[in-house]
């Protein structure tokens, strides 16, 4: 057994889990990044619960994920982080992996901010 939390919040400081709760539901945030390049959604969101299964090294609280405009396509990308920086780094290497899989180059992409709704 171990004393190791499982919520953190965003600087990476252990939270009970009402106070994840909390944060968890305010989606300005749980939304690190979001950006729309020609459809894709590059997503990063902090996710608050450790996801370093093995329990040893840092926990790991961000994840980037990229979703394809056909539900059907298999966009197949997925990284976590520990670290805030380490995530916004990631969701660059994202956009940059979306890029590729477009076939575009940086110039003629389209790359829209995905605004929060009330």
């Amino acid at each position: 057994m171990t004393n190791r939390s499982l919520y953190y919040d965003r600087s990476g400081h252990p939270i009970g889990m009402r106070e994840w709760s909390v944060l968890h539901a305010d989606m300005g945030y749980k939304i690190v990044a979001r950006d729309e390049l020609n459809g894709w959604l590059v997503s990063t969101v902090w996710l608050g619960i450790d996801h370093n299964f093995t329990l040893t090294g840092k926990p790991v609280i961000f994840e980037t994920m990229v979703f394809a405009p056909d539900p059907c396509q298999d966009d197949g990308y997925q990284e976590r982080y520990t670290t805030e920086d380490e995530a916004l780094q990631g969701h660059q290497a994202a956009l940059a992996w979306t890029r590729g899989q477009i076939g575009t180059d940086e110039y003629s992409l389209r790359v829209v901010p995905v605004e929060l709704g009330e």
